[in-house]
């Protein structure tokens, strides 16, 4: 057949090599083709160009060129194609062979299986998905061959059917560098589990989903072969200092009892110690006078050597003499599709009133309760580069309903719920331009909402500007805007807009407000560590800005 080569790209079989090609196109003057030929290309392996070729074919299809070459001249390290587009046409009728037909539910086909496409863009889509089907269930190889190729005058008519070639399933993946994971925990953090079929969107995926773990570093794309018994894969891990500590400690005297008391901050993050992706997280914060707060967690994402995991949380907290709340959580997670997690959640919490609650004028109604709730949650994230992204996109929501009891009214049982939202997205602005943009949204309900049931906000990661829980609130909204100037990998500074509005039903008066705040910061990368700084300045309820009471956030972060 004369041009059915031209058409669309006819895989061979072949060892996939570990040597990077650089793919240069030389284009025509007379046409501006799509930006997929304008920039020069490299692949991990020299073979991957079938896969390659097939979408610059496509491509120039949806242009209307069904008959464009490509005229290829390979070396050792590059691959220079030039583009021949030949006659440019309308549209075109392809007659599929009935194994095809399944493939094509939305078209509307003859009885001889016949479509007539009205544009070009739709044929290219529909082989696509064709083509995309084979290619992510085993059949790697798979092509398109052409017969009765005939043109009058700007319409193309052929007969198409598939040979799909042998099938594959992922045999075997082989770790190189030094990397601290078993090859069963890198198999489940890429979604490919031996002897399921070989899919090319998967492989296109790999080194993505591995950029999501901060404790390894790709030090260069995934290769892989393909042998006898199946796909043997190469993935090429380091590992990195993730594990950290900081803190800083003070001895600061209470101005009631007049005793010193601890105050200070301490972090601690443990990550991949057991080789299985695991992370413990303990913190223990205590800035305001007989003020503790101690958060603790452990995660355990693919229990058994499954996609399901497991996710413990514990809080504590002592606000002076006024009250003392507990929270325990469990969680089961389970890990689908790219990037996508869900869990469903256990939270309890109890909150008991104190000696000196009826004192406290920020907390004017206290009570001893206990808080029962069931949750479901959904998680996504998709980024670049962890520790400093360039761009991507997180997002987490979480909703859960149960049931609360008042300690000081035997008959007080009443229904409770709470949603939270956040979503987080970096976007690259210009070489080393991001913007970043986050919007947080957190409510409780319940009939009777008590002080000591309000969100505490305000500082460092929620609203710069202010002090760390200068806020209280039951219903808060929270956007982020930021500006980043990428030093390095691991280094930036920026400047920042924080805006927040919140509700507040849980004390005598009903409180609201729209506090913002602003500011610049720097967050400094070496292989110690991450030194950061911020500054920022804020106000509420409408009060002008008063410069003296700026803020400064520092703090220091070791890795090891």
């Amino acid at each position: 057949m004369k041009y059915g080569f031209l058409l669309i790209f006819c895989a061979t079989a072949a060892l996939f090599s570990a040597q990077k090609t650089k793919v240069q196109f030389i284009l025509p003057d007379s046409v501006e083709l799509p930006r997929y030929f304008q920039k020069n290309r490299v692949l991990s392996s020299k073979d991957l160009w079938a896969f390659e070729r097939e979408k610059a074919l496509l491509l120039l299809s949806e242009l209307g060129y069904f008959t464009a070459q490509l005229k290829e001249t390979p070396s050792e390290e590059e691959l220079v194609v030039e583009v021949l587009l030949g006659k440019k046409f309308d549209g075109i009728t392809v007659r599929f062979e009935a194994s095809l037909l399944p493939l094509l539910p939305s078209l509307k086909t003859d009885h001889e299986g016949t479509v007539t496409f009205k544009n070009p863009k739709a044929y290219a889509t529909a082989m696509q998905g064709m083509m995309d089907e084979f290619h992510n269930n085993g059949y790697p190889f798979a092509s398109f061959r052409f017969d009765n190729f005939q043109a009058r005058d700007r319409q193309v008519f052929l007969d198409v059917r598939m040979e799909k070639g042998p099938y594959m399933v992922w045999f075997e993946v082989q770790l190189k560098g030094d990397s601290a994971l078993s090859s069963k925990t890198v198999l489940r953090m890429m979604d490919v589990p031996l002897g399921s079929p070989f899919s090319l969107q998967k492989l296109q995926e790999i080194d993505l989903k591995l950029k999501q773990q901060s404790f390894i570093e790709v030090i260069k794309p995934a290769e892989i072969s393909f042998e006898k018994e199946g796909a043997v894969l190469y993935v090429y891990l380091k590992s990195t200092k993730s594990s950290s500590f900081n803190g800083a400690l003070g001895l600061q005297p209470d101005p009631v009892s007049q005793r010193i008391g601890l105050t200070g901050d301490l972090q601690l993050r443990l990550l991949n110690s057991l080789r299985r992706a695991e992370q413990f997280d303990f913190n223990w914060r205590s800035i305001k006078p007989a003020t503790q707060w101690l958060n603790a967690r452990f995660s355990y994402p693919y229990l058994f050597n499954t996609l399901l995991g497991t996710d413990l949380r514990f809080q504590l907290y002592k606000r002076d003499s006024t009250f003392l709340e507990l929270k325990s959580q469990l969680g089961l997670q389970y890990s689908f599709a790219s990037h996508w997690l869900v869990k469903a959640m256990y939270n309890f919490s109890s909150s008991n009133r104190l000696f000196a609650a009826s004192s406290n004028a920020q907390f004017p109604n206290v009570a001893s309760l206990r808080n029962s709730m069931y949750g479901l949650g959904i998680n996504y994230r998709k980024i670049d580069y962890l520790p400093n992204p360039r761009k991507g996109l997180l997002l987490n929501a979480e909703g859960f309903v149960g049931q609360r009891k008042v300690l000081s009214d035997s008959n007080s049982v009443s229904t409770t719920a709470k949603v939270a939202f956040s979503i987080e997205q970096f976007v690259p602005l210009h070489r080393r331009w991001v913007f970043r943009y986050q919007l947080s949204f957190d409510t409780y309900y319940a009939p009777t909402i008590y002080s000591n049931e309000s969100y505490r906000f305000g500082g460092l990661t929620t609203q710069r500007g202010f002090n760390e829980e200068n806020f209280l609130s039951t219903t808060k909204s929270t956007n982020q805007f930021e500006i980043r100037y990428l030093l390095d990998r691991n280094s930036a500074v920026f400047a920042f807009f924080d805006q927040s509005l919140y509700e507040n039903t849980s004390g005598l008066n009903y409180r609201n407000d729209r506090p913002y705040g602003f500011g610049v910061g720097a967050n400094i990368g070496s292989k110690a560590g991450i030194f950061s700084i911020v500054y920022g300045l804020g106000t509420e309820q409408n009060n002008p800005l008063d410069f003296r009471s700026g803020k400064i956030h520092f703090g220091y972060i070791a890795y090891f």
